[in-house]
């Protein structure tokens, strides 16, 4: 490959990822507004914590984001 086509090609990729990445986290925060109204209105006449199903719906995303490495390639 040339240059140019080698540059255009990861230049298309990195707008790929870029993409997914923004997808991705849009659809994260969908489902995390939709669990917070749906915790407040489900557990609204019981004795449960709206915070305990913050905890329950954020604490596996937590753990692996803390477990797996942050590395980007280049």
């Amino acid at each position: 490959m040339t240059d140019g086509l080698k540059r255009t090609y990861q230049e298309r990729e990195r707008l790929r990822a870029v993409t997914a990445f923004l997808f991705f986290g849009i659809l994260t925060y969908a489902a995390y507004c939709l669990v917070i109204a749906g915790a407040q209105d489900v557990i609204a006449w019981t004795f449960i914590q709206t915070s305990l199903v913050l905890i329950a719906n954020i604490g596996p995303y937590f753990v692996v984001t803390f477990m797996a490495p942050n590395s980007v390639p280049n």
